[in-house]
C-alpha cells in the first residue's frame, strides 16, 4: 500500500517538474495571450497578420537584432507585455525594459506591469 502511494507521489511530482514543451511566441500568445486593462478588464488577443513576423522572431535563434519601423503603436504596448510574459512564464529569464525617465518607468509599471500580474 505504501509502495502503491510513494509511486503516485513521484509521478505526480515528476509530471509537475517536467519541462514545457518548446514552443514560439507566436503560439504562446495565441494560446494564452489576454489584453489587460483596468477599464475593460481581461479580452482575448487576436494577432494580426503585420504582427506574426514581431512574435516569431523573438523565439527565432537565428535573429539578433529585430528593427521594426512603424507608423503607429500597432499593438507594440501590448507586444512588449507579452515578451515579458513569455520570458517569465515559459522560458523563465530576467527580462529588462528600458525606458526613458524614472517617472516613465513609475507609469508602466503602475499601468501596464502590475495589470498582467
Amino acid at each position: 500500500m505504501i509502495n502503491r502511494s510513494v509511486r503516485s507521489l513521484a509521478r505526480s511530482l515528476a509530471a509537475k517538474l517536467k519541462p514545457k514543451p518548446p514552443i514560439t511566441m507566436l503560439d504562446y500568445v495565441e494560446k494564452y495571450g489576454y489584453i489587460t486593462s483596468p477599464s475593460d478588464g481581461r479580452q482575448k488577443w487576436y494577432t494580426r497578420p503585420y504582427q506574426c513576423d514581431w512574435f516569431l522572431a523573438v523565439t527565432d535563434s537565428a535573429v539578433q537584432c529585430m528593427i521594426c519601423m512603424k507608423p503607429t503603436r500597432p499593438g507594440w504596448s501590448e507586444y512588449v507585455k507579452f515578451v515579458l510574459q513569455f520570458f517569465l512564464e515559459w522560458r523563465p529569464s530576467k527580462p529588462m525594459v528600458v525606458q526613458p525617465t524614472d517617472d516613465e518607468v513609475k507609469k508602466y509599471s503602475d499601468e501596464d506591469i502590475d495589470v498582467m500580474f
